[in-house]
Protein backbone atom coordinates (compact mmCIF):
# COMPACT_ATOMS: atom_id res chain seq x y z
CA UNK A 1 0.00 0.00 0.00
CA UNK A 2 1.28 3.67 -0.77
CA UNK A 3 1.92 6.05 2.17
CA UNK A 4 -0.28 9.21 1.49
CA UNK A 5 2.31 11.88 0.44
CA UNK A 6 2.39 14.04 3.41
CA UNK A 7 4.12 11.17 4.78
CA UNK A 8 6.76 10.17 2.92
CA UNK A 9 9.98 11.75 3.09
CA UNK A 10 12.21 13.77 0.17
CA UNK A 11 14.24 10.71 0.11
CA UNK A 12 11.02 8.87 -0.34
CA UNK A 13 9.70 10.96 -3.06
CA UNK A 14 13.03 11.30 -4.77
CA UNK A 15 14.03 7.87 -4.83
CA UNK A 16 17.28 8.67 -3.74
CA UNK A 17 18.72 8.43 -0.34
CA UNK A 18 21.43 10.70 0.74
CA UNK A 19 22.14 8.64 3.61
CA UNK A 20 24.58 10.23 6.98
CA UNK A 21 25.81 13.34 6.66
CA UNK A 22 29.84 13.95 6.02
CA UNK A 23 31.38 13.59 9.79
CA UNK A 24 32.79 17.30 8.69
CA UNK A 25 29.66 18.14 6.72
CA UNK A 26 28.44 21.59 8.41
CA UNK A 27 25.48 22.05 10.79
CA UNK A 28 23.51 23.61 7.98
CA UNK A 29 24.45 20.16 5.43
CA UNK A 30 23.95 17.73 8.62
CA UNK A 31 20.27 19.44 9.10
CA UNK A 32 19.56 19.08 5.46
CA UNK A 33 20.51 15.30 5.23
CA UNK A 34 18.10 14.74 8.48
CA UNK A 35 15.33 16.89 7.15
CA UNK A 36 15.32 14.80 3.96
CA UNK A 37 14.82 11.35 6.32
CA UNK A 38 11.56 13.58 7.66
CA UNK A 39 8.14 13.02 6.23
CA UNK A 40 7.41 16.24 4.51
CA UNK A 41 3.90 16.71 6.16
CA UNK A 42 5.63 17.02 9.54
CA UNK A 43 8.45 19.80 8.10
CA UNK A 44 8.04 22.95 9.98
CA UNK A 45 7.92 26.11 8.11
CA UNK A 46 11.60 27.05 9.11
CA UNK A 47 12.90 23.36 7.31
CA UNK A 48 10.60 24.06 4.11
CA UNK A 49 12.02 27.36 4.14
CA UNK A 50 15.84 26.09 4.52
CA UNK A 51 15.40 23.25 1.96
CA UNK A 52 13.74 25.56 -0.60
CA UNK A 53 16.63 28.15 0.13
CA UNK A 54 19.26 25.20 -0.91
CA UNK A 55 17.03 23.84 -3.60
CA UNK A 56 16.47 20.73 -2.07
CA UNK A 57 13.48 19.07 -2.57
CA UNK A 58 11.48 21.91 -4.23
CA UNK A 59 9.31 19.99 -6.19
CA UNK A 60 7.80 18.10 -3.52
CA UNK A 61 7.77 21.35 -0.70
CA UNK A 62 6.32 24.35 -3.27
CA UNK A 63 2.81 23.49 -2.70
CA UNK A 64 3.52 23.17 1.13
CA UNK A 65 5.00 26.28 1.10
CA UNK A 66 2.58 28.01 -0.60
CA UNK A 67 -0.05 26.41 1.46
CA UNK A 68 1.91 27.99 4.23
CA UNK A 69 2.13 31.62 2.32
CA UNK A 70 -1.38 31.31 1.57
CA UNK A 71 -2.08 31.86 5.39
CA UNK A 72 -0.28 34.31 6.00
CA UNK A 73 2.12 35.84 3.37
CA UNK A 74 4.77 37.30 5.41
CA UNK A 75 5.12 34.44 7.84
CA UNK A 76 8.36 34.24 9.82
CA UNK A 77 9.97 31.21 8.98
CA UNK A 78 12.69 31.67 11.46
CA UNK A 79 14.91 35.25 10.91
CA UNK A 80 12.45 38.04 9.58
CA UNK A 81 9.10 38.50 8.23
CA UNK A 82 8.41 37.37 4.50
CA UNK A 83 12.09 34.77 5.02
CA UNK A 84 9.87 31.99 3.67
CA UNK A 85 8.00 34.13 0.87
CA UNK A 86 11.33 35.52 0.20
CA UNK A 87 13.02 31.38 -0.46
CA UNK A 88 10.03 31.34 -2.58
CA UNK A 89 10.09 33.69 -4.58
CA UNK A 90 13.99 33.05 -5.13
CA UNK A 91 13.47 29.76 -7.09
CA UNK A 92 14.39 29.62 -10.71
CA UNK A 93 11.73 30.90 -13.48
CA UNK A 94 12.28 27.37 -15.09
CA UNK A 95 10.56 25.37 -12.19
CA UNK A 96 7.77 27.63 -12.32
CA UNK A 97 7.10 26.64 -16.25
CA UNK A 98 5.77 23.28 -15.09
CA UNK A 99 3.86 24.87 -12.07
CA UNK A 100 1.63 27.20 -13.30
CA UNK A 101 -1.20 26.45 -11.12
CA UNK A 102 1.28 27.30 -8.25
CA UNK A 103 2.86 30.19 -10.17
CA UNK A 104 -0.27 31.58 -10.02
CA UNK A 105 -1.31 31.68 -6.81
CA UNK A 106 2.14 32.99 -5.70
CA UNK A 107 1.23 36.07 -8.12
CA UNK A 108 -1.99 36.55 -6.59
CA UNK A 109 -0.88 36.48 -3.04
CA UNK A 110 2.29 38.86 -3.64
CA UNK A 111 0.21 40.97 -5.74
CA UNK A 112 -1.98 41.45 -3.03
CA UNK A 113 0.76 42.57 -0.35
CA UNK A 114 -0.16 46.04 0.78
CA UNK A 115 3.14 46.48 2.49
CA UNK A 116 6.59 44.57 1.63
CA UNK A 117 9.36 44.68 4.54
CA UNK A 118 12.58 46.22 3.26
CA UNK A 119 13.94 42.58 3.10
CA UNK A 120 12.02 41.34 0.23
CA UNK A 121 11.30 44.66 -2.01
CA UNK A 122 14.10 43.76 -4.66
CA UNK A 123 12.74 39.94 -4.96
CA UNK A 124 8.74 40.91 -4.87
CA UNK A 125 9.69 43.88 -7.51
CA UNK A 126 11.62 41.26 -9.72
CA UNK A 127 8.39 38.49 -9.53
CA UNK A 128 5.76 41.54 -10.07
CA UNK A 129 8.55 42.44 -13.13
CA UNK A 130 9.19 45.55 -12.23
CA UNK A 131 12.38 47.28 -12.65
Amino acid sequence: MTQPADERSLDDIESADWGDAPSDASTMVARIHELRRVPIGRLSADDVRLLIGQKVGVHALLPIAVEHLSREPLLAATFYPGDLLRAVLRIPKAYWEQEAGLLERLRLLVNSLDEVPSELEAEVRSFRGET
